[in-house]
């Protein structure tokens, strides 16, 4: 596994509002014409995370809880 790196997950068009784990995030989205379809603006990326790096597979995952109403 790649060492030093680890993955940052950001919201919005820009994608520079970050993720903070554990606290709730509101999107507000627009009605679209399209039914039962919404898009969350969601991007990920690898940063470096210590001065030392090593190749590596740099696999991650993310669980997303959802709530709508």
């Amino acid at each position: 596994a790649a060492k030093g790196v680890g993955i940052q997950l950001a919201y919005g068009t820009t994608g520079e509002d970050f993720v903070k784990f554990n606290t709730p995030t509101a999107f507000t989205q627009p009605i679209t014409e399209k039914a039962g379809t919404v898009n969350i603006p969601l991007r990920a990326r690898y940063i470096r995370v210590d001065d030392r790096l090593s190749a590596g597979a740099a696999n991650g995952a993310a669980t997303f809880m959802i709530e709508y109403y």
